[in-house]
């Protein structure tokens, strides 16, 4: 069984561009001295044993933005921008995010590990710091993840020759981390954005700068005695367990390849459950956005990774991502106006990218893509590390991050009545998501003209409509089954407490449907009652 060349006998008219994304953003807080900020994690994000948007990486002043599943790039994009903007704005306002994926210079002391609740994070933490180093700790990124659309995974599922579809996806996500691994160094070119290290920083000065610190040798990677092998999903968990067991890592997330598989908190769980998602870890921040990451960015690597599929697997895969590795580390440490090496394939995953637009007959948007990466090819001064040789003053970028990283933070505090990316709401619904954001109440867009927004925390669901009329209003229910798309958001919720609680409830609707039920029912039982009825009308269910 083989997952090559499906893409090429698949429909034309395939969703090809079906996909869920979601992204983390990692930020040093910095204090008015331009230092690493010694304050403690801002008491306005509550707290950080729930928050699903706002955490802490490795240290007290690491802040972490986590993105919900986003159905498109432009949703996660958008998300993060808001997820950024109320960040900004929570943390002490004398202080601002370091827009720069290499700290500004520091040393150990200046690093205190995050004061986190969980014992054993805390221990793993200091487990890192013992083993690599506190001072490595400090360099900060964004991870990309991204899973297939349902939709698509099921029109090649069909087009191929499996019967599990368990075993389908695990080679379909194997052979996309696979080539990933094989072609990375291209993202390393075009996005690459630690072209220094402060003084201080590298045990051994650089003499000049370079594209990607982060995605060399010289990065946050394991010890030179981890070596997974991708041959197939049995050997990469077998070595993983392998190492784990043998105390050379302390847990399974502690190997820090540039794409991981995911989908269960154990990888010995994929060959039941199978792999879901792909978490690629390789992009610095780009420094030239507030959100640390641009939407043209996020689309190439969509259509990098639909390129990764069409091309074919390797037949000594362990033996390519070892060459490819040093591809890797080679580009990465060359000056930033050096062009590729001519022994970089370069013309093979272009031609998959191009092959990708012409099959599945994509927009010009995405011609324009690939005509730009062909154009910063030609240009290095137009990467983002050829951008930023400008900025950099005696090999140091420290001027440039203060600048940018005050610039980005005074726009922050713009309109500060408003959130950014969602302007176009109403200014009482903007500031209800930002206090949603803010103290991590997970939150939900229902129908953005409509001013309809789902709230929850645990089992508390709040239907939100012009950020004052909730389910203590009597109102809310005529106005939920009026919006088509709440009213299905509405009944999916309520079908799902029905199996939890189908024998209570269906001894409820007896008793307030019988004539002769003296029973009263509370108010918000009723908007329940009226809201089930109408769903199993309109599913012509028997009631």
């Amino acid at each position: 069984m083989t997952v090559n060349g499906l893409l090429q006998n698949t429909s034309k008219y395939s969703p090809i561009l079906q996909a869920t994304f979601g992204l983390e953003r990692e930020s040093l807080r910095i204090n008015q001295e331009n230092k690493v900020a010694q304050t403690n994690h801002p008491d306005k994000l509550g707290n950080r044993s729930f928050h699903p948007y706002i955490q802490t990486d490795y240290s007290e002043a690491q802040i972490e933005l986590i993105t919900p599943i986003g159905k498109t790039t432009q949703d996660v994009l958008r998300t993060l921008g808001a997820i950024t903007d109320v960040a900004g704005r929570s943390i002490n306002q004398d202080e601002y995010l370091w827009p720069l994926s290499m700290p500004p210079k520091l040393g150990k002391d200046d690093i205190h590990i995050a004061k986190l609740d969980d014992a054993w994070e805390r221990q793993y933490r200091e487990h890192l710091a013992e083993s690599y180093g506190k001072i490595i700790q400090s360099i900060s990124g964004i991870h990309y993840n991204i899973e297939l659309g349902k939709d698509l995974v099921a029109t090649l599922f069909e087009e191929s020759n499996y019967d599990s579809l368990v075993h389908f996806k695990n080679d379909l996500y194997l052979k996309l981390a696979q080539n990933f691994l094989r072609y990375r160094w291209l993202l390393t070119y075009l996005y690459g954005a630690s072209p220094i290290a402060e003084e201080g920083f590298l045990n051994t000065p650089l003499k000049q700068p370079v594209r990607s610190i982060r995605n060399s040798y010289l990065g946050y990677v394991n010890h030179t005695d981890i070596k997974v092998s991708y041959q197939s999903l049995e050997h990469y968990i077998a070595d993983i367990e392998r190492y784990v067991s043998g105390n050379q890592l302390t847990a399974e997330k502690e190997f820090y390849s540039p794409v991981r598989l995911r989908g269960s908190k154990h990888v010995r769980d994929y060959l039941t459950n199978g792999v879901t998602y792909l978490e690629l870890r390789t992009f610095d921040l780009n420094p030239f956005d507030n959100r640390g990451i641009t939407q043209e960015t996020l689309d190439t690597v969509h259509l990098f990774i639909l390129a990764l599929l069409w091309l074919d697997s390797s037949s000594a895969i362990d033996q390519d991502i070892t060459e490819a590795s040093k591809l890797n580390d080679k580009i990465a440490l060359s000056h930033p106006l050096d062009k590729l090496p001519e022994d970089a394939p370069v013309e093979s995953i272009l031609s998959a990218m191009q092959g990708i637009v012409d099959y599945f007959e994509l927009s010009d948007y995405y011609q324009g893509l690939i005509d730009a990466i062909k154009n910063q090819i030609e240009h290095p001064e137009q990467t983002i590390a050829g951008r930023l040789l400008d900025e950099i003053d005696n090999l140091s970028l420290e001027s440039f991050g203060q600048k940018q990283g005050q610039a980005f933070h005074d726009y922050a505090w713009q309109a500060p009545y408003a959130l950014k990316g969602y302007e176009n709401m109403e200014l009482s619904t903007q500031l209800l998501m930002f206090d949603a954001i803010q103290k991590g109440v997970l939150l939900e867009i229902l129908d953005e003209n409509d001013q309809f927004i789902k709230l929850w925390h645990g089992d508390h669901v709040e239907y939100v409509k012009n950020a004052n009329m909730t389910g203590k209003d009597s109102y809310i229910t005529p106005l939920i089954m009026e919006n088509k798309v709440v009213t299905k958001n509405y009944c999916q919720k309520l079908v799902s407490q029905f199996q939890k609680v189908k024998n209570s409830l269906i001894k409820l609707l007896r008793s307030a449907i019988s004539h002769k039920s003296k029973t009263k029912l509370s108010s918000s039982n009723q908007n329940q009652l009226t809201l089930v009825l109408a769903f199993l009308f309109s599913r012509n269910l028997p009631t």
